[in-house]
């Protein structure tokens, strides 16, 4: 009897674990269309049962902050101690050998990281050559690439520029003779 109402129903994925579990359920009738229960409905008990819930929550999660904050801060202390017996060289031999073996851990693993993520970068182009390796090499009397060539044309044209204007500069700022 009810199915004749019903012109279709659609069931959404649930969300939550066990009691928090919630899940949706539209439910289209012929004559309205899609039925949303009205927020009023909701007895005020229910209302007050969602608040301690809420309450109960936040006194949990409160309570987890600070079993949490209090083994930060144990192990911190334990580190600390720790630190401190190693700078002063008394640790036992079985804490000693566990250090190196715990730093030696370390090691092998950042080199794997190392490696993991060079592997993924692309490879860098070969470094430049500097101007000074550059003449260093025209002296000797190797050859050069046409790249390098023309940086070292471009270097030394800016030089004589450069040059060029501190003489004019010079040129300028000199009394000019009187010719008689």
């Amino acid at each position: 009897m009810l199915n004749e109402f019903i012109e279709k129903v659609v069931v959404h994925e649930g969300e939550g674990r066990g009691n928090d579990r919630r899940q949706r359920i539209d439910i289209y009738l012929n004559f309205i269309g899609a039925f949303e229960v009205p927020e009023y409905i909701v007895t005020p008990a229910e209302v007050e049962e969602q608040g301690r819930q809420r309450e109960e929550q936040a006194a949990k999660e409160a309570r987890s902050k600070e079993l949490a904050k209090a083994r930060y801060e144990k192990r911190k202390a334990e580190k600390r101690e720790f630190t401190a017996r190693k700078k002063a060289g008394l640790l036992t031999p079985e804490e000693q050998e566990a250090e190196e073996k715990r730093l030696a851990h370390n090691r092998e693993w950042q080199k794997e990281w190392r490696e993991k993520r060079k592997a993924t970068e692309p490879e860098k182009p070969p470094r430049q050559k500097s101007i000074k390796e550059l003449m260093a090499v025209e002296k000797t009397g190797a050859d050069l690439t046409p790249e390098e060539t023309e940086r070292l044309v471009a270097y030394r044209r800016k030089k004589a520029d450069q040059q060029r204007a501190r003489r004019e500069g010079k040129k300028s700022n000199q009394p000019k003779k009187k010719v008689s």
